[in-house]
């Protein structure tokens, strides 16, 4: 079986969890003989992933996607069936992980900052135009690059020989879409996250529309958890029959694992949090919680590890709850 994956993150190049799971799930069907063709956004000369230069797959519209170097830093993180049974594909662009309207306007201003003009040229041309022409520019708004890459992914469907469609979250619900019109072949939607857990009262509804069309376009839905079945069923309208339940997990390898706890952690109560500081991860929660935990354990200390929108107003709130002593902002942990 070959199966053509997008996805908007991959090991050693990380910005959460999403890029792990797609990295996990791509080399446990490699070890199973399963044949995946992953395709990624990547911004070239910005934390640029290295490229071959040897492959390159063009369309009518102009789509330029190029290969991935298999380099030793790739090889480290997939093993030995890399090279048999997977692919990595890097489409220029400018989408990054977790990305918000407002944060791709940021990001699109720094890079005008940096120097590269051409992030500032409309990429659409002619919008009444079936041909476009991406090689011209970037997206001007965080929906113009997604179809911008959806675009990319008619090529590939196109050009490409593959049986299954498997695309994760709504940032590549419309590639997915796309390339199953053009190839007919089946579509998986994974739901890691949906739009209505991540954002509580604070719905965008243009995001929330992209999950229902490509949850609906789907053949099968993936959710992480019976919580987010129960989203994609109630918010979306999707049929249980449709949706089927695959929990994430550790690898066994990772499993047996055994760590060495350092002398200072044996003397002192320390509590974890790690992940996004974002409203769908609750970090609110767990320095609210720290201010009763200190209460009762005065010595306790508490690590948030990671970034997001919300990191600054809770560092603000610790010290509202003269808490700084006893907390550590560790900022993004990569992958160690």
């Amino acid at each position: 079986m070959r199966v053509l994956m997008f996805g908007w993150e991959f090991p050693p190049y990380l910005a959460g969890g999403l890029g792990i799971a797609c990295h996990d799930m791509a080399q446990a069907l490699a070890q199973r003989g399963v044949k995946v063709k992953f395709i990624q956004p990547q911004r070239k000369g910005i934390g640029e992933i290295p490229l071959s230069g040897g492959l390159e797959l063009r369309s009518a519209s102009g789509t330029n996607v190029e290969q991935v170097r298999r380099s030793e830093q790739f090889r480290r993180f997939t093993g030995e069936v890399w090279e048999k049974n997977i692919e990595i594909y890097s489409i220029d662009s400018t989408l990054t992980p977790y990305a918000t309207a407002q944060s791709y306007d940021e990001y699109m201003e720094e890079l005008k900052r940096q120097g590269y003009g051409n992030v500032t040229k409309d990429t659409f041309t002619d919008k009444s135009s079936d041909t476009v022409n991406l090689n011209g520019g970037y997206g001007k708004n965080l929906m113009e690059e997604v179809y911008r890459y959806s675009l990319a992914a008619a090529a590939i469907a196109a050009e490409g020989d593959f049986d299954v469609i498997h695309v994760h979250d709504w940032m590549t619900y419309p590639a997915g879409i796309i390339a199953k019109m053009i190839s007919g072949k089946p579509l998986v939607a994974h739901a890691h996250s949906m739009e209505h857990d991540r954002s509580g009262h604070k719905v965008n509804h243009t995001l929330a529309h992209i999950e229902w069309q490509g949850l609906s376009a789907a053949d099968l839905v993936v959710a992480v958890s019976h919580f987010t079945k129960n989203i994609v069923m109630n918010s979306y309208l999707i049929p249980e029959h449709k949706i089927k339940v695959v929990h994430n997990a550790v690898t066994r390898s990772e499993a047996h694992k055994q760590y060495h706890i350092p002398d200072i952690l044996r003397q002192e109560k320390r509590v974890l949090f790690m992940g996004r500081i974002t409203y769908q991860k609750g970090p609110d929660y767990f320095v609210e919680a720290a201010r009763l935990v200190l209460n009762k354990i005065p010595s306790a200390r508490f690590v948030m590890a990671g970034t997001g929108d919300m990191m600054l107003g809770l560092v603000r709130r610790v010290g509202e709850l003269r808490m700084g002593s006893k907390f550590n902002f560790t900022g993004f942990m990569g992958r160690r």
